[in-house]
């Protein structure tokens, strides 16, 4: 348990560190009149009242009231949507988003978690999610606990009537309860989704919560942001469309003279991108230029063009056709362009299993084409869908995946072998007691067999493994059904290495129970190999670290057991003879074990919801 504690506390340590130097790197501050003159401070430091100025480039440092001036906001880290939005006097800007253009000055009206912003970002920081993984073993560990019970009962009335000495059954007792708890567990899990969360951030991903990594891997329906997720989060022109007799390249060079690239404004940059990219060339000498404003709705330039002077104004609709109806020249489609990598992505997480839901602020008409473009589908619900959850009919609202199937597979395998053990040690020390009416091994040696089968448990969490093709979700009456399959063999092998040691070897209780000692610490490493792989177990090669602590586990057990150190001696012949029979029982079960673990199926039904 200490080392388990020491090693989350390092691990999500690292993330936490991570995360402080980015916050400190990407400190707020405001400009805020106090005292009458004009300072510069932390944003942290705002407090409702406060008059703060802001200006093109900075990002809003709390919620604001415009009292003079206006700018040009980008609000897609809180909308999603990359499209600007204009703020005038007694309009409200939001923490958070960044000015694009113009400036104002405004009353902080909320800070903190209190703003538009930071309400959202608590509740995503106080939102928490049941574990699958947690809740699945949870329930193996009580019906296992159920099992232990019903032999603590059986094995107390035996003690009674065959009076047994207190001092001898209860710790026996004791040690048959603890050998059912998972001590391990949290250990191999915290090991598992620590490795894991180091092979995602070489991958340039860096996760917070281990536990995120396990749940990743029951996700089923993926609800993913549309600007900036699936599109680029920027403009781009998409189209032009030509209403004169000019063509979309005029058009474009017309619309590029009346762009300023010192205004880095969104439009005027994707209108100057797409004109570079026709190759248009400027009509003439630009003797003036007027930037937007929010006031007009338009920019201006002012050309000198084969002895001419030419006016050009670029604008809303409404606005151009207001001022010229008849000289209107053409329309420009503004879009956010799809990211190269989105279309496959999409199929590759429909091939695990997992459907993407798209969600955006756009329009049904601009959803459903970027929907389609990217293989998302066509199916469009409103606000009503998703209140009543009727996530499994839309496609789109009006990744990790890999390693966190990985980290399952691993503690599917010490799932499966912590039941597989469970079972065979717990009817073998409870049922042998029961029938023979002594002690198939002591407690001594049942405590010495966790140490030596947790710590090689524990290093399944560098197993190498492959992922499942669907979500990751267990039942544990199947688990429990193939774990049991695997150990009735092994509670067989158990009883007849007693019998075979006490009656035909003729030895007395004590070797017989180092002897026993010895088969239970094989039999446990060979449950691992055997769970593992659904496969023939030599079908893949464990990790390094697996085959390492397997190998110090049985030099160290037949090192302890031919000296009599903590238990009485036997030759090493009987040893030999122990694991040899214990590798031939293992082969033998590997050829049949496939149907066996074929029962354990997953549920993709039912998956647990994430939003990137």
């Amino acid at each position: 348990m200490v080392f388990n504690g020491v090693l989350s506390f390092v691990q999500e340590g690292r993330a936490q560190s991570a995360l402080s130097l980015l916050r400190s790197r990407l400190a707020v501050h405001a400009r805020v009149r106090r005292d009458g003159r004009w300072q510069l401070v932390d944003a942290t430091g705002l407090v409702p009242g406060d008059l703060v100025h802001v200006r093109v480039g900075d990002i809003v440092p709390a919620d604001l009231t415009v009292a003079e001036g206006s700018v040009a906001v980008d609000q897609s880290v809180l909308t999603g949507e990359s499209a600007e939005v204009e703020v005038a006097v007694g309009g409200a800007c939001y923490s958070g988003s960044v000015v694009h253009r113009g400036e104002a000055t405004g009353e902080v009206t909320a800070t903190g978690s209190r703003t538009y912003f930071g309400h959202t970002a608590e509740l995503v920081r106080t939102a928490k999610t049941a574990s699958h993984l947690a809740e699945t073993i949870f329930r193996v560990v009580w019906a296992l606990l159920g099992l232990d019970g019903a032999l603590v009962l059986a094995i107390l009335a035996c003690g009674l009537v065959t009076h047994l000495p207190a001092s001898e059954l209860l710790p026996f007792v004791l040690i048959l309860v603890v050998a059912t708890v998972p001590v391990a567990l949290p250990a191999t899990f915290t090991l598992a989704t620590s490795l894991g969360a180091l092979e995602l951030a070489r991958a340039g991903v860096l996760v917070t919560r281990l536990s995120a990594i396990e749940e990743a891997a029951a996700m089923d329906p993926l609800s993913c942001d549309k600007t900036g997720t699936i599109t680029e989060n920027r403009l781009s022109v998409v189209a032009v469309q030509p209403l004169s007799a000019r063509s979309e390249a005029e058009v474009l060079v017309l619309a590029a003279a009346a762009s300023d690239e010192a205004t880095q404004d969104p439009i005027d940059l994707a209108v100057l991108t797409a004109a570079d990219a026709a190759g248009a060339t400027s009509p003439g000498c630009r003797l003036g230029f007027v930037p937007f404003d929010p006031s007009t709705k338009r920019s201006e330039a002012t050309l000198a063009a084969g002895g001419a002077v030419l006016r050009v104004a670029k604008g809303a609709p409404s606005v151009i056709a207001s001022l010229a109806p008849d000289a209107v020249d053409g329309l420009d489609a503004l879009g956010g362009p799809i990211r190269p990598d989105s279309p496959a992505l999409v199929d590759r997480l429909g091939e695990l299993g997992i459907r993407v839901v798209m969600v955006t602020g756009d329009t049904a008409p601009t959803a459903l084409v970027v929907a389609r473009k990217v293989g998302i589908g066509h199916r469009l619900a409103s606000t009503e869908d998703l209140r009543a959850r009727r996530s499994g009919e839309i496609d789109f609202e009006a990744a990790a995946v890999e390693t966190g199937r990985r980290v399952y597979q691993r503690m599917l395998t010490y799932t499966l072998n912590k039941i597989a053990k469970t079972f065979q040690v717990s009817l073998f020390l409870g049922v042998g007691l029961l029938a023979t009416g002594n002690f198939v091994t002591t407690p001594r040696l049942v405590l010495l067999l966790l140490f030596a089968n947790d710590f090689v448990t524990m290093s399944l969490a560098t197993d190498r493994v492959g992922f499942s093709d669907r979500p990751d979700r267990w039942h544990v009456r199947s688990l429990s059904l193939a774990a049991l399959a695997v150990a009735v063999p092994w509670l067989a092998f158990s009883f007849a290495t007693c019998l075979i040691a006490r009656h035909t070897l003729g030895l007395a209780l004590a070797p017989t129970q180092t002897l026993v000692f010895v088969m239970l610490v094989a039999t446990g490493q060979a449950t691992i190999y055997l769970v593992r792989e659904r496969r023939r177990l030599w079908a893949s090669r464990p990790s390094t670290p697996m085959l390492a602590a397997t190998a110090a586990d049985l030099v160290v057990v037949t090192i302890l057991a031919t000296r009599g150190i903590l238990m009485a001696a036997v030759p090493l012949l009987d040893v030999a003879v122990v694991l040899a029979a214990v590798g031939a029982v293992a082969l033998g079960l590997d050829f049949v074990k496939g149907p066996l673990l074929a029962s354990v199926r997953t549920d993709t039904n039912v998956g647990h919801p994430a939003t990137t």
